[in-house]
């Protein structure tokens, strides 16, 4: 394409001349993170001033009250560019449209009426200062945007692509508010220009941009502007550059069409770098297959099974790295911005939180002798532990994956069991892992009893040794004639109730009847019960030896429970 296309001298030919836009559809992004969900329906325009131009503009439609801000492209398309078009030389007419470059808003504020503006800028009386950011985007490959040269006349000692705004109008739902609407309504322009205007958030002073007579007094065609530093090489994103407007505090919604002026230059193939990075999660560790996308040039990849990923061949300039496709149990965090490099790699981390999936492990600790083991431990790794109740039954939640199940703490007449493996496959999933014991039948329990003679007295000292249960109360049944000692376990140093079958007569007298003190919640192990002291005379042994041989262990209730208990009372014998 010859540089004589672009060459414009008259703004009678300024139609034919518009380095101009395709549509752009360029969403912005506002500083509350949202964008219209649908794009205002706009009747048509009234007949306007400087047609061409007004045609050439950005559109950008500033929700003042929701802090939403929409760009457009310029709907008119004249030499139709596109990223391969390359110039022979720069044009020097250089209005830019869609078709050459992406216009992006961020960052939207608005004061309170009369507050300061952001960034600094003193506000005015009665008025909101509204703010934001633009950046630019060259959507051509090998052609690089540097500052006009001839047409839009430049400010004196500028290089670098210029925006400013060529018209702003107040704008108001299709139901006639003036407050603003919701964002996706129909907007109608209205004959008020003098409620918005640009402010001094604008860098750039107000300069006559078409027909270079200055700007005195009372000039409607001079127009604050932003520098952007050049080249914006091929490819490239912009540094934001911050622009504002004082509005009265009745306007809620505005329209601002902004103009954008470069030249192209050719500049070979564009300078990339790399964006690079992992994506991990505290709960679940790498995650994989997550899609990476970097904006503006939509760069995308996919984290591999460690979660690592790598983007080549991003244009260099301003980027936003987001991620997507994340597990259904994690939330996606929050963008992060970067700045790219030529040959350069850029490294973009980030950390998700997510909900680690989990399941159930379940199932019983049971004796080969029959029943459950109560008070076992169960160890679920990963997971936790638990203890099993009366029946044996046990259950501990574990994280999606593999693992083992172990037990121990098992009953001293039971051997070790081996650990078994587990696997949930799914989050919520039950698995049943049941484990037998091989257990040995418990010695009985028995009684027994010592006799220790000194002089004229014996000494009986009866002990049990509990290996079975816990036996909180006992009693004994002498000559089996019911007339009962009772033991408790809580039982201090004292005689029980003295019975009527050792109220006889000498050679054989009962002197002592007194119980020993074991813990208060019964008796367990080899346990003393109860000491019995006799006074000997003539034909002691045999009396005595006669009291003890049909001896019983009875439980609370006077029945008979010999049978779990083995008696072993040898008999009397004197020196």
């Amino acid at each position: 394409m010859k540089v004589g296309r672009f060459l414009r001298r008259s703004m009678d030919r300024l139609n034919l001349a518009l380095v101009a836009a395709a549509t752009l559809g360029t969403a912005a992004c506002s500083g509350l993170g949202e964008s219209f969900s649908e794009g205002p329906a706009i009747p048509e325009e009234q007949t306007p001033v400087n047609p061409q131009l007004k045609a050439a503009a950005f559109i950008f439609d500033v929700d003042a009250r929701t802090g939403k801000v929409k760009v457009t492209a310029p709907t008119r398309t004249v030499n139709n560019l596109g990223p391969s078009f390359s110039p022979d030389l720069h044009p020097e007419f250089s209005l830019l449209g869609g078709d050459v470059i992406d216009v992006t808003a961020s960052a939207f504020a608005a004061s309170q009426v009369g507050a300061a503006c952001a960034g600094g800028q003193p506000g005015q009386p009665n008025k909101v200062c509204v703010t934001f950011d633009v950046s630019l985007t060259n959507k051509l490959g090998s052609v690089q945007l540097v500052g006009p040269t001839v047409f839009p006349i430049p400010p004196a000692g500028t290089t670098g692509p210029l925006l400013f705004p060529f018209d702003l109008t107040v704008t108001t739902t299709s139901g006639g508010v003036s407050t603003g609407g919701q964002g996706n309504d129909v907007l109608v322009e209205l004959p008020s220009y003098g409620l918005v205007e640009s402010n001094p958030v604008w860098d750039g002073s107000p300069h006559n941009f078409f027909n270079d007579t200055g700007c005195p007094a009372g000039s409607n065609d001079c127009f604050r502007w932003e520098e952007y530093a050049g080249p914006i090489v091929a490819g490239a994103t912009t540094v934001s550059q911050k622009v504002g407007f004082y509005i009265d505090p009745t306007v809620g919604n505005f329209r601002a069409r902004l103009l954008v002026a470069a030249d192209l230059q050719n500049s070979g193939a564009a300078p990339t770098g790399t964006v690079a990075g992992s994506v991990t999660s505290p709960q679940i560790g790498a995650l994989s297959n997550v899609t990476v996308t970097v904006t503006s040039g939509g760069f995308t990849g996919t984290t591999g099974a460690g979660g690592a990923y790598s983007i080549a061949n991003v244009t260099t300039g301003p980027k936003t790295v987001t991620l997507s496709n994340l597990p259904a149990s994690c939330t996606a965090p929050a963008a992060q911005t970067t700045t790219v490099n030529a040959g350069a790699t850029s490294t973009v981390n980030f950390t998700v939180n997510c909900v680690a999936p989990s399941g159930t492990v379940s199932g019983t600790v049971t004796s080969s002798l029959g029943g459950g083991i109560q008070n076992a431990t169960v160890t679920v790794t990963p997971g936790g532990t638990a203890t099993t109740n009366a029946s044996g039954a046990y259950s501990v939640g574990a994280p999606v994956g593999s693992g083992t199940v172990a037990v121990t703490n098992l009953p001293a007449n039971c051997s070790a069991v081996a650990s078994q493996p587990y696997t949930i496959a799914t989050n919520g999933q039950v698995v049943n892992v049941n484990f037998v014991a091989t257990c040995t039948a418990p010695p009985p329990n028995t009684l027994t009893g010592t006799w220790t003679v000194s002089g004229s007295v014996a000494t009986l000292e009866l002990r049990a040794n509990i290996t079975s249960g816990n036996v909180g109360s006992l009693q004994f049944d002498f000559n089996a004639n019911s007339s009962r000692l009772t033991y408790t376990g809580n039982s201090a140093p004292a005689a029980p109730a003295f019975p009527n079958a050792f109220a006889t007569s000498p050679p054989a007298t009962i002197v002592t009847v007194g119980a020993l003190t074991t813990a208060a919640s019964g008796a367990t192990g080899n346990t003393g019960v109860i000491v019995l002291t006799f006074n000997i005379g003539a034909g002691a042994a045999a009396t005595v030896n006669s009291l003890v041989s049909n001896f019983q262990a009875v439980n609370a209730a006077f029945g008979d429970v010999t049978s779990t208990f083995a008696i072993s009372i040898a008999p009397l014998t004197l020196p």
